[in-house]
């Protein structure tokens, strides 16, 4: 009975684990997720998404950002500019005005009254109230930690923050606005750990503590923060262990240590080889002999031994081979990398896990809408971010993917590329003798026909037909077009605003006014065409 008991339990919390893992899946450069078993939880909609505290996700639709749950519930509507890591069920977001405020896990808000907040770091965040700009601290319900009157701030915990003047010297201050030190220092550590703090002056560093006083002798090459009673510190050349006195408890034979402590352990050199130890201990986690290893939240690391790059557990035993030249992480914020091995491109996720096996001559680091570009000898196609194929390497010139479409060419014509993978291919007026086609912005496309410019939509409609001289991007909501030399404007959407027949066209008054010179004539217009009044520049 005993046994069986034990064996429903384990089940049980497999099952429970089972279910906190969203799978992702994709379609047209969109994510949606499924559970464990296939079954479906939320369509494609979202452009990214990334893990966020405990079971959460954050997603983004469109420019906007909001939270979902491991069961694909939406738990915070996609409607923040910006929405930072949750800590403890908050998190600051930035609404659409740009205002910063708080929202829990449920997406309720309170104290949407600052200009920027940043993280929260022990209960406590920089901000910047709305409408002004000094900076000071507050607490997750908006308690004022220490007062708004510094030009910068860094947080370190503990109720303390550390400031400085003109990027020279730094100053420790508590409470309200009480300077715990003068600024002498040249800086610190990340965060007051265990009510101490690493400081630095002149090269050399030591600690204090919220008072204020230097407890431990600023004497040190290097020193870490503590953890557990204890820190690492260079002297001499020679790495030690001390504890809160500042008495040497063990002489440890690394010659350099790394700036962050993680779950206990931080990185050490030996003969400029990287491993991992205990911090309180000193026993070796993962031996000193790679040349780097990038350590993240993930259970694997790649780590790289004699310039080839391999996968590491946290235990430092090789889960796959040191045989990639290459490991480079790739756009869209999922923390995928991008491979190279044998001089073959593939693609491995955030947990070390292949979702593309190296095939292809290139990969590129950047893209958009959810797809980046490949190339197989001299053709070129697309991959969305999970590695699964819009378009094989076809097209004899291509651009990534921009407003939803990518254009291509091949078979000497220009082509619109679709997230479904379907091409339409451009012409004007049954010939598709085209000269250029620039990426789509705000959704036309610049094209070049018989040396002379037009705009296009994205289904190839062309809005403007190829009469201009010239057209340009958009800038301040306007384009700028040329014939014979004389200077008009288009609206994002095609439509004249002004005639091309000035000699010189500006947008000024915080750009929002048109400035248009003929010979000896100004005159002014607002984005719409309509003649104003010269506003005060």
């Amino acid at each position: 009975m005993k046994r069986k008991f034990i064996f429903s339990t384990l089940l049980l919390v497999l099952q429970i684990l089972k279910a906190q893992d969203l799978i992702p899946y994709t379609s047209e450069g969109k994510f949606g997720f499924k559970d464990q078993s296939g079954k479906l939880l939320t369509p494609a909609i979202y452009h990214s998404y990334s893990k966020n505290e405990g079971n959460l996700y954050k997603v983004k639709t469109g420019d906007k950002y909001g939270i979902i749950d491991s069961k694909g519930k939406t738990k915070v509507k996609p409607i923040y500019k910006f929405i930072n890591n949750f800590k403890d069920g908050i998190a600051p977001a930035q609404r659409e005005d740009g205002v910063y405020g708080i929202i829990d896990v449920n997406g309720t808000e309170k104290i949407f009254n600052y200009r920027y907040l940043s993280s929260f770091t022990d209960g406590g965040a920089v901000a910047s109230l709305k409408g002004q700009e000094k900076f000071g601290v507050v607490d997750v319900n908006g308690k004022t930690l220490i007062d708004f009157k510094y030009d910068n701030i860094i947080y370190r915990g503990n109720s303390v923050g550390m400031t400085h003047k003109d990027y020279g010297k730094v100053a420790y201050i508590g409470l309200g606005s009480e300077e715990i030190t003068p600024y002498i220092y040249d800086g610190g550590n990340k965060i007051f750990a265990e009510g101490l703090m690493a400081v630095s002056l002149d090269g050399k560093h030591g600690y204090i503590d919220k008072a204020g006083k230097i407890v431990i002798p600023i004497m040190y090459e290097r020193a870490s923060s503590f953890h557990n009673g204890v820190a690492l510190i260079m002297l001499d050349k020679k790495m030690k262990m001390i504890d809160r006195t500042g008495k040497i408890i063990r002489d440890l034979p690394y010659e350099e240590m790394g700036r962050h402590i993680m779950d206990g352990k931080i990185p050490v050199w030996l003969n400029d080889k990287m491993g991992i130890i205990e911090m309180t201990t000193g026993k070796v986690v993962i031996e000193p002999l790679y040349d780097d290893i990038t350590i993240d939240r993930s259970t694997k690391y790649w780590a790289k031994k004699d310039n080839k790059y391999g996968i590491i557990d946290k235990n430092g035993k090789t889960v796959l081979p040191h045989e990639f030249s290459e490991v480079n992480s790739t756009y869209g914020g999922n923390e995928n990398s991008i491979v190279v091995k044998d001089g073959k491109y593939g693609m491995y996720d955030a947990d070390k896990n292949e979702i593309l096996a190296p095939v292809y001559d290139s990969i590129s680091k950047n893209g958009g809408n959810g797809f980046v570009m490949t190339k197989m000898g001299s053709k070129y196609g697309f991959i969305d971010l999970l590695g699964k194929e819009l378009a094989h390497p076809q097209f004899d010139s291509a651009k990534s993917f921009s407003d939803g479409v990518a254009v291509v060419f091949s078979e000497n014509k220009f082509h619109i590329l679709y997230p479904s993978g379907t091409k339409k291919t451009v012409s004007y007026k049954g010939s598709s003798d085209i000269q250029m086609v620039e990426n789509f912005n705000s959704g036309l496309a610049i094209v070049i026909y018989m040396n002379k410019y037009g705009l296009m939509s994205k289904n190839g409609d062309f809005i403007v037909s190829p009469l201009y001289q010239f057209i340009g991007e958009p800038q301040f909501d306007v384009r700028l077009t040329a014939i014979a030399d004389q200077f008009g404007l288009l609206d994002l959407s095609g439509n004249t605003i002004l005639e091309p027949k000035y000699d010189k066209i500006d947008v000024v008054s915080d750009y929002t006014i048109i400035k248009a010179t003929l010979g000896d004539v100004i005159s002014y217009f607002d984005k719409k065409g309509n003649r104003v009044s010269e506003p005060d520049l």
